[in-house]
């Protein structure tokens, strides 16, 4: 491995070559026969051309994203872009290649399940379709081993990338997950390869050091190479080094990603110091980690979203939820709540800043009993998030309907009270959520002669009557929520039901459907 501070030295910072920019991303779980399948590498890949798109500055049409191909797909995704490189390069136009794979590799192929790309030959021609190539290797060779506990992570050969170099018009940049005979590490905590997550993290402004609201190629290594050894010193697979490879011709600094013209930044104030995580609230991954030292704003790029934030300074512990959305999100000390040390969970974990759930519905539903009409009514819920993606808890509603026969005023007023479950799946400020129901429905009816004043005064006859009845109650309901506000929202569900009530000293069973109209808060 070239000597970090080596790499220093040889770029100056400077302004960045104006260059038309393309993605080659691939993506394969699977290897040889004798590799035990990856858990990350193609949510890895999806996240890489993500963080190209969104603040790469590589257009849409000129990224192509491949998971799990055979290598004829691979040789035609790739014949593609090399026509669309050859384009933009007769228009006279510089282009860079970033090429980003993650999976099974040895010291020559890289493994697309059980075929295999040599790479001698694949760098050659990445080198002669673009003026600049940045290959990002992130692969190792495994055994069929069980999963190391803490990692996910095998003991095998290094991954090493043929440095036969070439001629070449501007240069080609490799950087490899790990030195010869290291190990390549998964994380199962942060639900991507170690390496793959502080590049990810490094390319959103994390690495940005100076503060200029771009990451250079200088600036995303050396951020991710501390990285990277740092989490991977004193596990049981070892210490994992990235390398760099380099050979650039011209001078100034190679921009690898822009934060600053991301579509939403959360923005850390200097007075919120310490280790930071930024944990994406849907799926419960890291999406970054921040170290603050206050010295001026530290602006991440992130999609708009919900997220908890957690900041450690020495034994103080503050945590906080943050809905990010386009533009430029501050976060305050303010912001964020003193947390007991033991109460929080390590980065990955369901921990939740605000686990509880108080809603307040305008309801409306099918009656209970045949022939009454609509019944409006109230409800009230209370969950708590127990686990990652699901919410436990209870309701309780309130409904009233009505009805008219020749002779009688007819009332229903229905109370049930239902325990439940929701899983929960989240896009940014919106969720959905579906979930069974079982609880005891209670009925009490009325009913009044509609000539009940002129019959009083001829007969000395009861014109009111009244009774309850009961029976057990089950169902499913589904729901649509919109929480703009880390702990205010509303949400539109809808309810399919079933009962069993007392009628008569027999059992009669029921059907329905309801609405509701919600607000919710969150603590």
């Amino acid at each position: 491995m070239r000597p970090l501070l080596v790499f220093c030295a040889l770029v100056v910072p400077a302004l960045a070559w104006p260059s038309t920019r393309f993605a080659f991303v691939v993506g394969h779980n699977s290897g040889h026969l004798d590799e035990a399948p990856l858990r990350w590498a193609e949510a890895d890949a999806q996240r890489f051309q993500r963080a190209l798109l969104d603040v790469g500055n590589v257009a849409p049409e000129r990224s192509a994203l491949l998971l799990s191909p055979d290598l004829e797909r691979f040789r035609t995704a790739w014949t593609e872009t090399k026509g669309k490189l050859a384009e933009a390069r007769l228009r006279g136009e510089h282009t860079t290649l970033f090429f980003f794979f993650s999976g099974h590799g040895d010291s020559g192929t890289i493994h697309l399940g059980r075929q295999a790309v040599p790479l001698a030959e694949f760098r050659r021609e990445m080198a002669a379709a673009s003026s600049v190539v940045v290959a990002i290797v992130d692969a190792c060779r495994n055994d069929r081993q069980p999963r190391v506990k803490s990692k996910g992570a095998l003991r095998a050969p290094g991954f090493d990338w043929p440095s036969d170099w070439a001629e070449q018009q501007s240069g080609l940049v490799v950087i490899a997950s790990a030195g010869r005979g290291e190990v390549a590490q998964e994380s199962d905590d942060l639900q991507s390869s170690l390496f793959t997550h502080h590049l990810l993290t490094g390319m959103a402004g994390s690495a940005d050091f100076d503060g200029d609201g771009v990451v250079t190629l200088e600036e995303l290594y050396r951020y991710g190479f501390t990285r990277t050894l740092e989490e991977s010193h004193g596990e049981g697979a070892g210490a994992q080094h990235s390398e760099l490879d380099m050979r650039l011709a011209g001078q100034g600094a190679l921009v690898i990603t822009y934060p600053r013209r991301a579509l939403a930044r959360l923005a850390i104030e200097p007075e919120v110091k310490g280790s930071i995580l930024i944990i994406d609230d849907a799926s419960g991954r890291v999406v970054s980690e921040v170290e603050q030292r206050g010295e001026r704003p530290i602006e991440i790029a992130v999609p708009p979203g919900r997220y908890r934030v957690q900041v450690r300074e020495q034994d103080e512990v503050r945590a906080g939820l943050v809905a990010v959305g386009p533009g430029m999100t501050a976060l305050a000390r303010r912001d964020l709540e003193l947390r007991r040390t033991r109460a929080i969970l390590h980065k990955g974990a369901g921990y939740d800043p605000h686990p509880w759930l108080l809603s307040a519905s305008l309801v409306g539903s099918t009656p209970t009993l045949a022939g009454f009409s609509w019944a409006p009514g109230v409800r009230w819920g209370l969950s708590r998030r127990a686990f990652e993606r699901w919410r436990f808890g209870a309701e309780l509603q309130l409904a009233m309907s009505w009805a008219r026969s020749p002779l009688w005023y007819l009332h229903d007023v229905d109370f049930s009270l239902a325990a439940g479950a929701d899983r929960v799946w989240s896009w940014g400020a919106f969720s959905l959520t579906a979930g069974p129901r079982i609880g005891a429905l209670v009925i009490r009816q009325g009913a009044e002669r509609v000539d009940a004043e002129r019959l009083q005064q001829v007969l000395p006859v009861a014109t009111q009557y009244s009774g309850a009845t009961w029976g057990p109650r089950a169902g499913l309901a589904a729901g649509l929520e919109f929480q703009p506000h880390p702990r205010l929202g509303l949400r539109l569900a809808t309810d399919l039901g079933s009962w069993l009530v007392h009628a008569d000293r027999s059992l009669q069973l029921g059907y329905g459907i309801g609405f509701a109209v919600a607000g919710m808060m969150r603590f």
